[in-house]
């Protein structure tokens, strides 16, 4: 388990990248350098499916993004891969289950704390690209090898490596011209908390701002082409205890957050174009282009005068869940209810512009010197964009009921749920609309803190099965030994846990291979 003594150390955007390099069994793979897109993907089980191999993320026991979550305000996060552990949550957890769990307030106390990063990042390790003189050699060498002449003379070549005739023979080094070295990034965290005799509440709001690496975001009056993030979060949690056996717990939370920066992939460009391709601007003050390669593809124009998108992100999420302690009829019986609501939409905003571009032709050399024999020009400026769609969206409603019963006897522990869960979501697109379902019963035998057994029977139901499948059945088993608390182990003072677990069972899943529907898995593990 990580708990928030570990994460808490880390100035990171979320959980998701807090627990980076953490967790037993898990996998974490960093997809970008842009701020706004550093969420990781995640792999509990590694990868085991042609649609997909990431696992179920739970936050307080509802699926959610895990790219919502500030680190302050998590408790702990626990990976479960096994059989035994993930055949409870159905369908979805055949790839494992993150489970994440906020924190909440304690009786009697009142705290208040506040905190506040700035962070400055850097590019640590840049790419390397040839020069135009290089990149001239190693094409006339591939044209040598296809039994072609040389593109590039002699003097072009050396024109390329001098740079004397930038606007003819261009020499441009597109990483540095395109980004700078550092990123600025701050974040401010408020964190109210406590409680009395029979209330609690915890409250954390986050502020996040970011800006980029692009190098000339501030080339027009009137707007920024950066890229940049920010972020606003609020979570409440609260816990009532409405009589001495009747407790309630809500838990809600709103986030919004907006991006905006080009419209263009930069790295993409930049990892596209050579340095000999085109100046970044001509003589003139055009942006560079020519018919070979577009001046679509000048990465400077596109960050510095293709203007902005921008996307705004809206999310609210809610559950609210009551329990009752049922102790005077069998002791140790507890009941509880859970119903939950989230959703969640995007506003994509597009701001940008086209631009004219061009460049001089060069000609022949005479007296060792280029001249110029045509001038190109695409004419193609436009005024900025005005429009605005939402283009995604999101809803689930989830609700659950059961009963649970806990107790000891002696050596034995015993603990025992059953449970009925549904679940409804629906998003962007046609034919995306899912209904689930679980029947669920689990049983936990413990004796003398040393050895255990567990029990899961679970009955899935899901709407994107044909009939007569829909429904499916996963039994697991489980069984574990905790050895360091055998007495041949008490003069290990080294050691403080070791465990030996094994799990069988069928886990099944609802999703087939590139079309989100169907069923694709009855493994045993």
């Amino acid at each position: 388990m990580i708990t928030s003594a570990t994460t808490d150390r880390r100035s990171s955007r979320n959980i998701a990248n807090s627990i980076l390099g953490q967790g037993t069994g898990l996998v974490s793979l960093q997809n970008s350098g842009s701020y706004s897109d550093t969420d990781p993907t995640f792999y509990v089980r590694g990868l085991q499916s042609l649609s997909t191999s990431t696992p179920l993320v739970l936050v307080d026991g509802i699926e959610r993004s895990i790219s919502d979550i500030t680190p302050g305000e998590v408790e702990s996060v626990q990976i479960l891969k096994d059989a035994a552990a993930v055949a409870l949550y159905g369908y979805k957890a055949a790839n494992g289950a993150i489970l994440v769990t906020t924190k909440r307030g304690k009786y009697n106390t009142k705290t208040v704390k506040f905190s506040y990063d700035h962070e400055w990042q850097f590019m640590v390790k840049k790419p390397q690209f040839v020069d135009a003189a290089t990149y001239a050699e190693a094409v006339n060498e591939a044209r040598s090898n296809d039994g072609l002449s040389a593109k590039y003379t002699t003097d072009e070549i050396n024109a390329f490596r001098s740079g004397q005739y930038p606007y003819l023979y261009p020499n441009v080094d597109w990483v540095n011209e395109t980004f700078r070295n550092h990123g600025v990034a701050n974040k401010y965290n408020l964190e109210f908390s406590g409680g009395g005799k029979a209330f609690r509440y915890f409250t954390y709001i986050n502020l996040t701002t970011n800006k980029g690496f692009v190098a000339n975001a501030d080339a027009n009056s009137g707007y920024s082409t950066q890229d940049k993030y920010t972020k606003g979060s609020i979570r409440v949690n609260l816990d009532a205890d409405i009589t001495r056996t009747t407790k309630m717990k809500v838990n809600l939370q709103g986030v919004l957050d907006e991006t905006s920066g080009p419209s263009a992939d930069l790295w993409d460009l930049v990892y596209s174009v050579p340095a000999a391709a085109f100046p970044i601007k001509t003589e003139s003050g055009l942006w560079g282009g020519t018919s070979t390669w577009s001046g679509t593809l000048n990465p400077v124009a596109q960050s510095a005068g293709a203007a902005y998108v921008k996307n705004h992100s809206r999310s609210l999420t809610s559950d609210i869940t009551l329990s009752q302690d049922l102790s005077g009829l069998l002791k140790g019986l507890k009941a509880s209810v859970r119903v939950g609501y989230d959703n969640s939409s995007n506003v994509y905003e597009d701001h940008s512009k086209t631009y004219d571009y061009g460049s001089l032709t060069p000609g022949q050399w005479v007296d060792g010197e280029p001249t110029v024999s045509a001038e190109y020009k695409v004419t193609a400026a436009s005024e900025m964009g005005t429009s605005a769609e939402t283009n995604a969206y999101a809803a689930r409603f989830h609700f659950d009921a059961g009963l649970n019963y806990a107790n000891t006897f002696g050596n034995h522990s015993v603990y025992s749920q059953l449970k009925w869960d549904y679940e409804y979501e629906d998003e962007t697109g046609l034919n995306t609309t899912v209904y689930r379902q679980n029947v669920s019963w689990y049983t936990h035998y413990g004796y003398k803190g040393r050895y255990f057994a567990d029990l899961a029977l679970v009955g899935s139901s899901s709407s994107r099965l044909a009939p007569g499948t829909k429904w499916s059945f996963s039994p697991t088993v489980s069984a574990a030994w905790v050895i360091s608390k055998e007495n041949f182990m008490a003069k290990a003072k080294w050691l403080n846990l070791l465990k030996l677990r094994a799990s069988f069972g069928i886990i099944n899943a609802d999703t087939c291979p590139a079309t989100t529907s169907g069923r694709i898995t009855r493994s045993s593990m």
